[in-house]
């Protein structure tokens, strides 16, 4: 579909057009799509052609910014200065910098020139931060006071989550462009996919293209857990979730593990019931609502073999790790909706 055909099509059927906060999730994506044998995905992402900035489908934030074409948020240069726009330079050149000092709410730019280093340390010496700029009124703030110069602003690379930070601390959006893109090629290039097999792009970065393209897409759903302070049998929790929510939880990967946990850590006793149980004719075991055994968590001295019992828990008492358990044992449980 087009994108705003998949848009209308994602919102109709689930939640909406799929976003993409972490590197995580993107992992996650990309090992959906690969080998799928098609060139691109949608995804939620697009520009708002009002303001020239990119936002998503489903009204979360994403990094206000304002590169130039030319350096258009790679991590390539591992630094970030301002011209008339934003661009990626080597940390380790020299220039004049903007330092905000929150006490005061104070901007002032220092005309001694510093690497980009030196530059924040400087400016934390003065109980300031390298500056952050946020949106428009702050852009043009900096502009103002830096004058004519090219100085360093506090936006870098950081690699250990491989995505641009400010120094006073603040996580911008996750973002994956491939080389030279976002590039607005003729200037009507508003809608964002994800590459599969298109060109010379790797796997997994993205791309922005023209919104009238037909493309498959990722729409994705918002899943709400509910702990059921009722200890009952695995067939007795599954019917139980089935009357009043949608099913019994699955744990398709490691995500929807982390949300599961934080659910389960407020159970009483040492483990609940998921919704993973052994097949009594082939062996295997399966979810529940049908979801692909893709992910797993099982204890060590509990690896979800065909000799052991068929129904499983997440163990409280062991780090949220999943158990083999008897079908007829009793534990609160989870349901998702």
């Amino acid at each position: 579909m087009t994108w705003p055909q998949a848009q209308e099509y994602c919102r109709t059927n689930y939640t909406d057009l799929v976003t993409i906060e972490s590197k995580t999730q993107m992992n996650l994506i990309t090992d959906i799509i690969t080998g799928t044998g098609i060139s691109a995905v949608w995804i939620g992402l697009y520009r708002n052609t009002s303001t020239n900035l990119f936002q998503w489908s489903n009204g979360d934030q994403f990094m206000y910014s304002r590169w130039d074409l030319k350096y258009s948020g790679q991590e390539f240069n591992m630094c970030t200065t301002i011209s008339s726009v934003w661009q990626n330079m080597d940390c380790n050149r020299s220039f004049y910098f903007v330092c905000f000092q929150v006490s005061k709410n104070l901007y002032y730019m220092v005309t001694q020139g510093m690497t980009w280093t030196g530059a924040r340390d400087y400016c934390r010496a003065q109980l300031a931060e390298l500056v952050s700029i946020k949106n428009d009124t702050e852009n043009q703030r900096v502009k103002t006071i830096k004058g004519n110069y090219t100085v360093w602003i506090g936006l870098y690379w950081d690699t250990s989550s491989d995505q641009w930070q400010w120094a006073d601390g603040s996580f911008s959006s996750y973002q994956n462009w491939a080389t030279d893109q976002p590039n607005n090629y003729g200037g009507n290039q508003c809608c964002v996919f994800v590459v599969v097999d298109y060109l010379a792009y790797s796997l997994g970065t993205w791309n922005d293209f023209v919104c009238t393209d037909v493309q498959y897409f990722m729409c994705y759903q918002e899943v709400e857990y509910y702990l059921i302070k009722e200890k009952k049998t695995f067939l007795e929790a599954v019917f139980y979730c089935r009357t009043h929510y949608t099913n019994i939880v699955s744990i398709p990967h490691i995500d929807a593990q982390q949300q599961v946990t934080n659910v389960a850590s407020n159970a009483n006793g040492n483990g609940v019931w998921i919704g993973l149980r052994r097949h009594q004719g082939s062996g295997q075991w399966f979810w529940m609502n049908e979801d692909p055994v893709s992910y797993t968590n099982w204890d060590k001295q509990s690896t979800g073999s065909t000799a052991s019992d068929p129904c499983a828990v997440m163990r409280k008492d062991k780090t949220f790790v999943w158990s083999n358990s008897c079908c007829s044992s009793r534990y609160e449980f989870i349901c998702y909706k």
